[in-house]
């Protein structure tokens, strides 16, 4: 309560300041274009307010109505301040206001002064007939008129018997929303007006120099920690607010007198409304996301940009027409982040007091202001000041912030140190009894939690099981085990993520064994432990003795899921020990595996005065389930036969390994058979057979086999199931796909093989290839694919058949890069060379 106390000091302190200066006794209005001050005491009342009924003339200007004698009696009268708008229908054009003022009597000369705060948008004032202050250009047209709003201030001398003064003001404005005098016109001695504007002067100077120092200040903090974001759209928002006071209280017109930049200048002021919301939602959606959606966030930001670019595609006199918009978004946007800040008062978040407490004098300035820029009140303008309030109270809460930010990182700093001491120790255990004893020891000192437990997850079982304890005693019964997805311990386990629990009686999840077992209890984290894809179990602690509630914080998490981590780490270190024994005799068995698959393949490529080959193998591990062979039938006959088996490694090893054992038993038996041997449907539907058993159903095997006849040319083929070889035609100088359709091997025991023939012609080509040559994806996630592969093929087609084969791979290789392969690689070409 005593930063309550202290800022609500320093808010009527800044309160009193801002409106101090006002007039003890106001000002009686005019009557039918006359006011009467022969009564009033300057010296006791201070400066008096030219208010009242004015008499004002619309869209006429003779010469005469600057005349001292004119007869002004058969205007209207207009209420001064306030705009033209309800009077005339309309804000763009041009009139004349009428006003005899009586003075008070005095006995020498007197030098008073006007104060002429501004008017919409360009004025000319005749003092008894002479010109006497002007503001811009006054016209009668668009074109005739230059806009400027600056306040003035000017001295009359008047003679010890004057007893009263006629004021005549032309105002034309064709830049704005309203028009005519919308401020009051101040009269009193010189003196007292210059010790106003002085008082004025002072208080606007606090304001845009406390607002420079708050941007510049929460600058330099967003630039020495980048990743408080709450500072950097602070120190924007208020860079946003320097700006528009800047604008707002006519500095640039007194740094550039006389410059046409009205039009630029209202831009820029009504582009600050719509960008200091924005900024100001961003800063406190950094400083509360959990009170605060992300999503939530659109809805400013996307009316903040569409206003913002119709200020800059507009011109004044439109876009100044929905000032009520700008206000109300603001109004709305004000009112929104009220209720969030509530919500995380109510939720205890640091600093949310101070800055509800800020943003409700904002409001009401902002409401009051709003009020009087739309003439509903007459007062003057107080949102500045209570915008200063609002920022000492938000950089007060940064402030705290920041300081909490910087004990909690030296906290942190400390209770890292321990984590990695801890961390150390563990990695040095190899045994898992004893590195959890220790694990749930050190969390628990380190926490200063009441109780702890780790439970290890038994795969076969399927049950996470208490392991080890901490602060439990022996007469006291912990729930020994949780199945997957059961209590808080087994729904951590399953999501993987920490869960953290305010109150054990209150939720739903925990299981209580009895109130007895469970008696002082109220908090508890689970912490899974987690390493890479595997979770080992669950490490839990109950009561944090040292904290408001016993309650874990987000830091406790953070130290809990190091620890955890560490502990994870070293779980899998152990089992990686005890795997070493059996990795070394498995890597052995694995490098005998791969010798007997590279003996699976031909030694040499059949070659003859009319057909050349080449073959390719690469396995994506130390064993693969991709094969090619040949056989030769008394020198007429040549088959090309090439697989792939679903998978690669040992397992489809295997089942090629069955493969190649057939087909050599087939080219034992096949000098038996007469004429055309074994056609290649036939060999099909007998490793059919073989992949259904050596693969026991769980594994399949794409195949496809092709027959030349060297005496006739002919080819005939047939495919189970495997990717179409392209086939080069010299004679028609295209490149296709050999075309036949069948089930693949050990899909089932009914399936059906049929052959088909293509006769072939010298210089004609076939790429036999399997699937991991065009569907293996580069760093891009990019496949080589088919239609790349064929244009590769196609230039390539007059070379031998090894080098095709030797630049389609190299280019195909070049094209994966450095990204492992997933499949083997296997490809075949066979060539005619003559008839």
């Amino acid at each position: 309560m005593k930063k309550y106390f202290i800022a609500l000091i320093v808010l009527l302190i800044l309160t009193g300041f801002a409106c101090s200066g006002g007039e003890k006794i106001k000002t009686p209005p005019a009557e039918n274009g006359v006011l009467d001050l022969s009564k009033w005491d300057f010296n006791l009342h201070g400066p008096a307010e030219l208010l009242g009924q004015w008499k004002f003339k619309w869209q006429e200007d003779k010469p005469e109505f600057r005349q001292p004698g004119y007869d002004y009696s058969q205007w209207e009268n207009i209420k001064v301040p306030g705009s033209w708008n309800d009077k005339t229908g309309s804000g763009p054009g041009y009139g004349w206001y009428s006003l005899k003022v009586l003075l008070p009597v005095t006995k020498q000369r007197v030098l008073l002064g006007l104060r002429i705060p501004y008017m919409f948008t360009s004025y000319s004032i005749y003092l008894d007939g002479v010109k006497f202050a002007a503001n811009g250009k006054v016209g009668n047209t668009k074109d005739e008129t230059r806009a400027q709003i600056l306040p003035l201030t000017k001295g009359i001398t008047l003679a010890a018997d004057q007893k009263e003064v006629v004021l005549a003001i032309k105002v034309a404005n064709f830049s704005h929303r309203l028009g005519g005098m919308t401020e009051n016109i101040k009269i009193a001695p010189l003196e007292i007006i210059q010790h106003r504007n002085w008082i004025n002067l002072t208080q606007n100077k606090v304001v845009l120099g406390v607002l420079l120092m708050m941007c510049l200040y929460h600058t330099m903090l967003f630039l020495g920690r980048r990743e408080d974001k709450a500072s950097l759209y602070f120190s924007l928002l208020c860079l946003t607010l320097v700006v528009r006071f800047f604008l707002t209280e006519n500095y640039l017109e007194v740094i550039i007198p006389g410059a046409d930049i009205f039009d630029w200048r209202m831009t820029i002021e009504y582009i600050t409304l719509p960008a200091g919301w924005i900024t100001l939602y961003l800063f406190c959606y950094y400083l509360f996301p959990q009170e605060i959606s992300r999503r939530a966030t659109l809805v400013p930001l996307i009316s903040g940009f569409v206003l913002i670019l119709f200020t800059l595609l507009t011109s004044p006199l439109l876009f100044s027409k929905l000032i009520l918009v700008y206000n109300l978004v603001m109004l709305i946007l004000i009112i929104f982040l009220s209720i969030k800040m509530v919500k995380a008062k109510m939720r205890g978040r640091l600093g949310a007091g101070l800055l509800l407490l800020g943003a409700g004098f904002f409001f009401f300035g902002l409401i009051h202001d709003i009020l009087h820029a739309n003439e509903v009140i007459r007062t003057f303008f107080i949102s500045q000041f209570m915008l200063v309030i609002m920022i000492f109270f938000q950089s007060a809460v940064l402030s705290t912030r920041f300081a909490m930010a910087h004990r909690k990182s030296a906290k942190l700093s400390r209770q890292l140190g321990e984590v990695h001491e801890i961390g150390t120790k563990i990695s040095r255990m190899q045994i898992l009894k004893p590195l959890l004893e220790q694990a749930i020891n050190d969390v628990g000192t380190l926490l200063k939690v009441r109780k702890g437990a780790i439970y290890i997850f038994d795969q076969k079982e399927e049950m996470l099981y208490n392991t080890v304890r901490y602060g439990w005693s022996e007469d006291e019964q912990v729930k020994q085990s949780f199945k997957i997805g059961q209590g808080v311990i087994g729904k951590s386990f399953e999501s993987r993520s920490v869960l953290i629990v305010d109150d054990v009686n209150k939720d739903k999840n925990f299981i209580n064994q009895g109130k007895d077992n469970w008696r002082g209890c109220k908090t508890m984290m689970a912490i899974p432990l987690n390493y890479q894809d595997e979770t080992y179990g669950v490490l839990t602690i109950q009561d944090r003795l040292d904290s408001k509630g016993m309650r874990f914080d987000t830091d406790d998490r953070y130290i809990g899921e190091s620890l955890a981590t560490n502990v994870a780490i070293q779980i899998k270190n152990i089992e990686l020990l005890a795997e070493t024994a059996d990795k070394a005799r498995m890597d052995q068995e694995l490098k005998t595996a791969q010798a007997v698959q590279g003996a699976l393949f031909p030694d040499s490529n059949p070659t003859t005065d009319k057909i050349e080959t080449a073959g390719f193998f690469e396995s994506a591990s130390e064993t693969g389930g991709d094969w090619y062979g040949y056989l030769i039938d008394t020198g007429r006959y040549y088959y090309i036969l090439i697989g792939d088996v679903t998978g690669h490694g040992t397992p489809a090893a295997l089942v090629t390994s069955g493969v190649r054992s057939a087909c050599s038993i087939i080219d034992n038996v096949k000098d038996k058979f007469d004429d055309f041997a074994i056609s290649p449907s036939m060999i099909l539907d007998h490793l059919n057979l073989v992949v259904n058993e050596t693969g026991m159903g769980r594994y399949v095997m794409t195949f496809f086999i092709a027959c030349f006849d060297n005496e006739t040319n002919e080819l005939t083929y047939s495919n189970a199931g495997h990717n179409l070889p392209l086939y080069y035609s010299k004679t028609a100088d295209k490149v296709k796909s050999l075309v036949a359709r069948g089930s693949r091997l050990g899909y089932s025991l009914d399936s059906k093989f049929t052959n088909k023939k293509l006769t072939m012609s010298a210089g004609d080509v076939i790429f036999f290839y399997t699937d991991g040559l065009i569907e293996c994806v580069n760093d891009k996630n990019e496949e080589y694919g088919k239609r790349r592969f064929k244009k590769h093929f196609h230039s390539l087609v007059d070379k031998t058949p090894e080098e095709i084969k030797d630049q389609v791979i190299e280019r195909a290789f070049n094209f994966f890069g450095e990204v492992p392969r997933d499949d083997d690689v296997t490809a075949v070409v066979l060539k005619i060379n003559g008839n």
